[in-house]
């Protein structure tokens, strides 16, 4: 099993195959600091609605890399690249945040279908980023390495990119 395989089965991901498509109103969305992110693309190959993407032409990313941003108004809440981010990419990039926050900042509504045309992805780093406004009140991720097994926790270990 792969560390990816291991945190969607974790999340109750497992036996879905992507695309999923968005079928409720999320109670979390997810939002990358794009200055944190290290453009690894372990969440983007991961995703299981696949809205997450590179922003094209942007070095904003932690050393000059191209960071990723979520296509929000597809996003399902379910974490799996919180995880990832903070397990294996050892960057703690992306947060999950109440979608009731993110309709008021972004001032919006989002729906329970994801939109029939995909949206860009935009920075949004003057909410989601370390100095953005709501940057605080996104939460981690939620799987401690503590509660897995040691064969698990090997497996995370294992997967781990070089920090930094």
């Amino acid at each position: 099993m792969t560390a990816i395989e291991l945190l969607r089965e974790k999340l109750g991901l497992d036996g879905l195959s992507a695309p999923l498509r968005k079928t409720s109103r999320p109670a979390n969305l997810a939002f990358v600091d794009i200055h944190a992110c290290t453009g690894c693309g372990l969440c983007v190959t991961a995703c299981p609605t696949l809205c997450i993407e590179s922003l094209a032409n942007s070095k904003a990313g932690r050393g000059g890399t191209e960071p990723v941003q979520i296509r929000y108004q597809e996003c399902i809440g379910c974490g799996l690249c919180v995880e990832i981010c903070q397990h294996l990419a050892q960057a703690s990039a992306i947060r999950n945040y109440d979608t009731n926050l993110v309709e008021q900042a972004l001032s919006c509504k989002i729906g329970a279908e994801a939109p029939q045309i995909a949206g860009s992805v935009e920075p949004l780093d003057e909410y989601w980023a370390e100095e953005g406004s709501f940057h605080h009140m996104g939460e981690m991720a939620s799987l401690r390495l503590t509660s897995l097994t040691d064969t698990e926790r090997a497996v995370i270990e294992g997967a781990r990119l070089p920090h930094g």
